[in-house]
Order: C-alpha cells, then sequence, then structure tokens
C-alpha cells in the first residue's frame, strides 16, 4: 500500500485538504484493510489503496455528518438534514464498491459453522 496514494485518494474522496490532521483516521483505516487481507494477498495491489482511501474517507463522513447536523443558518433554520445522509450513503457505497473490487485478495469472514442435529 502506497501511503501517498492513499493520503491523496483520501483528499479526492473528502475535499478536506491537510492529510495530516487525518492521519489518524487514515492509519486506522490502512490497519483495518491489513487485518482482513488474506496471507497471500499483494500488500502492492492498487486495489487496496482506494479501499483504504475509501474507509478513512467513510470514517470522517461519519464525524463529519454529525457536526453538520448540528450546525444552524444564519436565519436560524436548521441546515438541510438531507445532505449528511446523502454524503454518508455515498461514502459508504464508496467503501462497497471498492471492497467488492478487492474482494479476492480479502478473507472471507461471513462464513459461520453452524451445527446440525
Amino acid at each position: 500500500m502506497n501511503n501517498a496514494v492513499i493520503n491523496s485518494l483520501f483528499v479526492l474522496f473528502s475535499g478536506e485538504k491537510d492529510t495530516d490532521k487525518y492521519e489518524p483516521l487514515i492509519s486506522s483505516a490502512v490497519c483495518w484493510v491489513k487485518r482482513m487481507l488474506k496471507s497471500e494477498a499483494d500488500i502492492g495491489d492498487s486495489r487496496l489503496d482506494f479501499l483504504c482511501a475509501a474507509v478513512a474517507n467513510l470514517k470522517y463522513v461519519q464525524m463529519t455528518c454529525v457536526k453538520k447536523r448540528i450546525n444552524y443558518t444564519y436565519a436560524g433554520a436548521e441546515d438541510s438534514c438531507e445532505r449528511p445522509s446523502i454524503e454518508y450513503e455515498f461514502a459508504r457505497e464508496l467503501v462497497n464498491e471498492y471492497f467488492a473490487e478487492a474482494a479476492e485478495l480479502m478473507k472471507d469472514d461471513s462464513f459461520v459453522f453452524a451445527s446440525v442435529y
């Protein structure tokens, strides 16, 4: 995984310019993706850069949506409630898309073994 590419993609997805401010978020996303990888996965695969940036963006959007919901306009009316929801849905969909693209590199933890009587 290439940190410079991940930071650049995070800027693209989030619109934020200061990636240093969000380095803990980005590092957390990289750690999460690394934990999900199969042992034989190529860590240099560029799909992982996109997935890491998308996950970091999702966490960023989750934090900022809460802030946007409590902001008020100058006139005293609540700011548009729909916008944060749209941003969150888009960020979540972005993660889903990049996760699907990198699925062959990821462990499949969705299987649950249940006994049969």
